[in-house]
């Protein structure tokens, strides 16, 4: 059975945390981190963040934490995201 991701939620898997941006049948991505762009590089760019992505695979998924924090997309908060010793 497949878990109930939903893009935006945040999660733990292993020791990385971050919030769900990309979800397929193949595996799910996690944002564990956001650098913004410099001026000159962001000028052109589609994100003005450089984000560090985490693949999950669909047989590490019945390991993830769902972590008690609002959905990414529900708030307008921006903010880097979380590391584990954020949330201890």
């Amino acid at each position: 059975m497949k878990p109930d991701f939903k893009k935006g939620d945040y999660y733990q898997s292993k020791n990385d945390i971050g919030y769900i941006d990309f979800i397929s049948s193949d595996y799910i991505t996690l944002v564990v981190r956001e650098i913004p762009r410099e001026e000159r590089t962001a000028k052109n760019a589609v994100n003005k963040l450089i984000q560090v992505k985490v693949l999950v695979f669909p047989g590490e998924w019945k390991n993830m934490k769902k972590l008690d924090k609002p959905n990414r997309h529900l708030t307008k908060s921006n903010k880097n995201s979380l590391t584990l010793d954020d949330w201890a």
